[in-house]
């Protein structure tokens, strides 16, 4: 669950970059006084003043961007943009597809496919000066400055930005990883096998579970997912086939439309309302208790407003299609760095996504630990 805190841009982020490139971890003359902004960390720095500050002769440096979707591409064209034509940017993925994450409930709709929402990161990456090397990572080592990948390439660096986005934790929901109703639109190669188990509830209609699980920080994709769902079932099959698979909306959340920010406008009544309408029966203050083929099993405490008691209780849905956002882990290779992730393996940063630890080392989008507003 996101915390309301300033974030600043990817662009932001790249200026204090810049900044500290030019800074050189303070091994340039005086001549900074006459360009420097005080306290460089806590003040939004001045584009102007960046640029002048690395006109000065210091040797190329390089700039490690770990991850190939939005936060690491944004990052690294930003970067191209504002360092120096000498100065190196590379793209480290372990895939050599860029993937838009936001379209994927569209995919598992068959909205798109998951070739209109992908592109080549060999292709496009040089033709904007970026270089491109497909691996995963292994081993970081902030000391040495290198990063080593999985066939034992060890990559030098001066400055990292880690936007790997996150693992999803299905390990911690019980019986998730057997479930062979399961899905999760996390990912485009997973939406396509939902796109593939929505495909079949024409020929073989069921009851339907979608939701968040404990644990889980991004609560919108479940609530897009489950209305346009909805929707897409009565285009394919009217009143009928809507009928035929009922729908029960499930959440960690203490009321519909909490999203992890307590609320966001109205959209508490809004969800709420939309849900009611469509005749979605939904759960909040659940936990999942275990995942199984044919059903899902909750532990779900009573809103006060239905039960001013409180009482949890347990509870079993049939299913035939079962679609959860899981918790959003980090991966153990930035676990594995002192000091560098929290215990989930989210990487700490501070308002201008800096390592507090190592203040060479940045992280971006959903990678990065953000604390959450209340626990859910």
């Amino acid at each position: 669950m996101a915390r309301p805190r300033q974030i600043h841009s990817s662009g932001d982020t790249i200026l204090l970059v810049l900044l500290l490139l030019s800074l050189n971890l303070g091994q340039c003359s005086g001549f900074l006084h006459h360009n420097i902004i005080p306290n460089p960390i806590k003040t939004k720095i001045n584009s102007d003043r960046s640029s002048s500050i690395i006109s000065m002769n210091l040797k190329p440096q390089k700039l490690l961007v770990v991850g190939g979707g939005i936060g690491g591409l944004s990052a690294a064209f930003d970067a191209k943009h504002n360092l120096r034509p000498e100065d190196e940017v590379t793209v480290v993925s372990d895939k050599e597809l860029f993937q838009f994450t936001p379209s994927n409930p569209w995919v598992a709709l068959r909205k798109r496919t998951a070739e209109e929402i992908s592109l080549s990161l060999p292709k496009i990456l040089p033709r904007h000066g970026v270089n491109f090397v497909c691996g995963a990572a292994t081993h970081l080592d902030p000391k040495k400055q290198q990063l080593t990948l999985i066939d034992g390439q060890v990559l030098d660096y001066d400055y990292p930005i880690i936007a790997t986005g996150p693992r999803l934790g299905f390990d911690e929901i019980p019986g998730a990883r057997t479930s062979s109703s399961l899905q999760c639109i996390c990912t485009t190669p997973k939406a396509s096998l939902t796109a593939d188990a929505v495909d079949k509830l024409q020929e073989d209609p069921g009851p339907i579970v979608v939701g968040a699980t404990q644990g889980a920080s991004c609560f919108g994709p479940a609530y897009e997912f489950v209305f346009s769902l909805h929707k897409e079932l009565w285009k394919r099959g009217g009143d009928k086939l809507v009928e035929q698979c009922p729908m029960t909306f499930v959440t960690s959340e203490p009321y519909i439309g909490h999203l992890g920010l307590k609320g966001a406008g109205d959209s508490k009544n809004i969800l709420k309302g939309l849900l009611t309408k469509k005749g979605i029966e939904y759960y909040t203050n659940s936990k999942i208790a275990e995942v199984a083929t044919d059903s899902v099993s909750i532990d779900t405490i009573e809103s006060a407003e239905s039960d001013p008691t409180g009482k949890s209780k347990h509870v079993k849905l049939p299913t035939k299609l079962t679609m959860l956002i899981p918790p959003f882990r980090g991966l153990p290779v930035w676990k594995s760095v002192p000091h560098l992730t929290d215990p989930n393996g989210l990487i700490l940063v501070d308002d201008y996504q800096q390592s507090p630890e190592y203040p060479t080392i940045f992280g971006v989008g959903a990678c990065v630990s953000i604390p959450p507003v209340e626990i859910l």
